[in-house]
């Protein structure tokens, strides 16, 4: 597993945005099953449009500086 930082990380900045990442795909994973289900997708179906939705998901915009540690966390 590789480890990264950049100036200023703090233990805490690198753990907000560990949990802001999984909060995010976890909101992305329920979002595309429940529209998977809508769609009337089969359960295979639905898993494949939810690992396809988190693939595809954009993390960068975790990345901006107002995302660690902004409102509502």
């Amino acid at each position: 597993m590789t480890t990264w930082t950049t100036p200023g990380d703090t233990p805490e900045t690198r753990a907000e945005l560990v949990e802001r990442v999984r909060d995010a795909l976890i909101d992305c994973a329920a979002r595309a099953h429940e529209d998977a289900g809508l769609r009337g997708l089969c359960c295979e179906g639905a898993w494949e449009a939810t690992v396809s939705a988190m693939r595809h998901f954009d993390l960068r915009a975790l990345l901006a500086p107002s995302a660690v540690g902004g409102p509502g966390r």
